[in-house]
């Protein structure tokens, strides 16, 4: 092969630089058009604008709005800011505690809820025995100073008398069931009146006898102290004026115990079996008259100091009975012992008892006027 001449090999060279720089201007085109190419658009919901073109950006402006030329350009939308931005911006927002009040009473509502499902779970696992609750009445049954207090007696009027099981004995009867569930709340108050219901339920038989009780705040009172005022005022069967006055705390707290245990009583004995019920007050007034007919004067001290403690003296007890103490039949004492109970137990008080009887005397002490209704005299 001849030898280039000098002129030829600077051609070559020259030819070797063009094609070097053509090559080096098409890749740099490439690595243009690459870097114009929009990045894929991201699925998530983060624009709630107009669709995006296909081929545009994110951040490209929308198509003008309907009703406008195109040559008006348009007010460049924000773009939305991103979900790391919105959940840091929320972080940032306080949030109020739930109400005192409110969490109270979930609390309470619960403590409620898990005292009553915990008792029932008791009752289930230790069911009572009928035979085990009939001998427990009747060893109470046997006991003196019970067997004195466990029945009551009052009359409704025209000489008729009624009597049964007292507060004290339906309590004691309670007891020997066992499983059951007394409970009284008020659920009405006022400056004139108080609503309480009370109820009994029997945890193993899951019945439950409610009674809602009205406790007025006024007593009856036969005279009035000085500065007190009275709402009305009446004259009872014996003549005398009694009126009604606006009732002390104390007044209102005996007032309503004694209507919540006679209510209480009335539910107690609905769940009783009315048999065992009937057995046991007999036995207590076999027992009751035993223990009189042993020792008589000590029965009849015993009636007397038991009214003192009322504030009915011996003597307003003669004036009632129509002759002394001492000739009590043991008829009689045991209507006294009636008489006792149930005004200790709140069912009548010693001015009702006078008023019913027609005995035109006053009680030589104060009495219990927060208490109602009233028991008669047999003879």
């Amino acid at each position: 092969m001849p030898e280039l001449s000098d002129d030829e090999k600077r051609m070559i060279e020259i030819q070797e630089r063009a094609d070097a720089a053509a090559q080096e201007l098409a890749d740099k085109a490439d690595d243009d058009t690459a870097k114009a190419e929009p990045p894929p658009i991201d699925p998530a919901p983060t624009w709630a604008g107009p669709p995006v073109p296909e081929g545009a950006g994110v951040n490209a402006p929308p198509p003008p709005p309907v009703g406008r030329t195109s040559n008006v350009n348009p007010i460049p939308r924000p773009a939305p800011p991103s979900t790391a931005l919105v959940a840091q911006e929320t972080a940032l927002v306080p949030t109020m505690p739930a109400p005192l009040a409110e969490t109270a009473t979930t609390a309470a509502a619960a403590q409620a809820k898990a005292a009553v499902e915990s008792r029932y779970i008791v009752a289930w696992r230790n069911p009572r025995s009928d035979d085990a609750v009939r001998g427990k009445l009747l060893r109470e049954c046997q006991r003196p100073r019970f067997a004195k207090v466990a029945e009551y007696e009052k009359p409704i009027g025209s000489g008729k008398t009624i009597k049964g099981p007292s507060i004290r004995f339906a309590e004691a009867a309670m007891r020997c069931m066992g499983n059951m569930l007394p409970e009284a709340a008020a659920i009405y108050d006022d400056d004139d009146k108080r609503i309480v219901r009370v109820a009994v339920t029997d945890l193993e038989a899951n019945v439950t006898h409610t009674k809602d009780i009205v406790v007025t705040k006024t007593v009856e009172r036969r005279s009035l102290r000085r500065g007190q005022d009275a709402i009305s005022s009446r004259t009872n069967s014996t003549g005398q004026t009694t009126h009604t006055v606006r009732a002390s705390e104390d007044d209102l707290l005996n007032k309503e115990g004694a209507l919540v245990s006679k209510a209480m009583r009335t539910c107690a004995l609905r769940l009783i079996p009315g048999d065992l019920v009937d057995e046991a007050m007999d036995l207590c007034r076999a027992t009751a008259s035993d223990h009189a007919a042993k020792d008589p004067d000590a029965a009849r001290k015993e009636l007397a100091d038991g009214f003192a403690q009322l504030n009915v003296a011996a003597t307003d007890l003669e004036k009632y009975l129509g002759h002394d103490l001492s000739k009590c039949s043991p008829a009689q004492l045991g209507d006294l012992r009636a008489l006792y109970a149930a005004v200790r137990d709140g069912e009548t008080t010693w001015a009702a008892v006078l008023e019913a009887s027609g005995t035109n005397t006053a009680p030589s002490g104060t009495g219990t006027d927060g208490l109602k209704a009233a028991l008669g005299k047999k003879s």
